[in-house]
């Protein structure tokens, strides 16, 4: 099989692999291909066991290369028309351009395993049936009965399986560049005046005091009502650690809950200005200043009131649902060590909410992460919600 591959190193050489020139003048790539496909032979065979013999498989795929070679099916045409139909801005459609041999190899991929499966089927029924020479028995089949019989293959087969495989290469090709279009899309940058206007809008309206007064309320009742079954006197250390821990707990809630409006904004405002499709749906530094500011501006205007709304339900059922107990150790206030052993239903509320973290998850979280060292109560808040994100990974 060797000799055979070396007789038409000369006809790659003149027609180059799937029509790319480039094959022919470099010895080196002729002979990493030769390798792919001796590679793919050896993969092809360990899958049909029990099948046609080795040599089998490899004439086929021996015999589908040259016909690939010779035909003019490259993917090069459909890789640069993929680029320009599914990216809008110049400089994306030139960096998919670049790219378009990766793009063509990715597609490429297994494309000669089906129609070199069905060589050597046929080469099997063909030659080797129970009732011919070959009686069925693999071993039994003559390397020349076998070769004339893949030729005969590919004399009838092979306009069908160029056209099927350029139909496929095409699919394919259009698949890898949607994939890679929607990669570069979901990993767009927020310019940062977006970022800036969703934040300075939002501030207008935000109310802290307003928004934490009821459930610190609520919560330092809850507080008095557990000191009291625990047998702690109103005013005690226990009972300042519960109310200073809850409230620190309603505090970072609503630090969180500021966080993903503003995400939320920024998403919002650049599915409007910038959809998928437009010129700057990936470049969003070439969207309109203009554009982003006012929707961002509209967005917090019409989402912020309903959003508060739930978020007051959300912090008062925090509140209510806050239980406390002291002897674990989670924060250290005034002196005193306290944690929280349960925070009932929080993590449901903020999901249905606008789908915050629990902030029962965020304590259970910090115990197992703090086993052996302190956190004090006044922690920086970006910092315990950077912690979390990675804990709950």
């Amino acid at each position: 099989m060797r000799h055979r591959h070396l007789r038409r190193s000369s006809s790659f050489q003149s027609a180059g692999f799937l029509g790319t020139s480039t094959w022919a003048s470099n010895p080196m790539s002729m002979r990493c291909v030769l390798l792919a496909f001796a590679v793919l032979g050896v993969a092809l065979i360990l899958q049909g066991c029990g099948g046609p013999p080795d040599f089998v498989y490899d004439e086929c795929a021996s015999k589908l290369t040259y016909i690939l070679a010779n035909s003019t099916v490259d993917g090069v045409a459909d890789a640069q028309s993929a680029c320009k139909s599914t990216f809008v801005a110049l400089t994306q459609q030139q960096l998919c351009v670049a790219r378009q041999m990766t793009t063509i190899q990715r597609a490429r991929s297994n494309l000669m395993q089906e129609p070199v499966r069905q060589c050597g089927e046929f080469v099997m029924a063909e030659v080797c049936s129970k009732n011919s020479e070959c009686g069925g028995k693999a071993e039994n089949l003559k390397p020349t009965t076998a070769f004339n019989a893949v030729a005969s293959f590919f004399s009838h087969k092979s306009q069908s399986i160029l056209d099927n495989y350029a139909q496929k290469l095409k699919e394919n090709i259009q698949l890898i560049t949607q994939q890679h279009y929607d990669e570069k899309f979901n990993s767009r940058l927020v310019p940062q005046i977006v970022r800036n206007q969703c934040t300075l809008t939002m501030e207008t309206k935000v109310d802290d005091v307003r928004l934490t007064q009821p459930p610190v309320s609520a919560m330092t009742i809850g507080c008095n009502n557990q000191a009291a079954t625990a047998g702690h006197v109103v005013g005690s250390a226990w009972y300042t650690a519960c109310v200073s821990a809850g409230t620190e707990a309603i505090i970072a809630a609503l630090s969180l809950w500021k966080k993903n409006f503003i995400t939320q904004c920024t998403a919002g405002t650049l599915d409007a200005v910038c959809p998928k499709g437009s010129a700057c749906a990936i470049e969003t530094s070439t969207a309109d200043p203009t554009a982003l500011t006012t929707t961002a501006n509209t967005w917090v205007l019409t989402k912020y009131d309903p959003a508060e709304a739930q978020a007051l339900i959300t912090l008062s059922n925090m509140a209510t649902g806050w239980i406390f107990s002291g002897p674990s150790r989670l924060f250290e206030v005034n002196g005193f060590k306290v944690t929280t052993t349960h925070f009932a239903t929080g993590g449901v509320y903020f999901a249905a909410g606008f789908t915050i973290i629990g902030l029962g998850a965020f304590f259970l979280a910090r115990r197992r992460m703090q086993a052996t060292r302190e956190v004090r109560v006044m922690a920086d808040i970006d910092d315990l919600a950077e912690e979390l994100a990675v804990e709950l990974e």
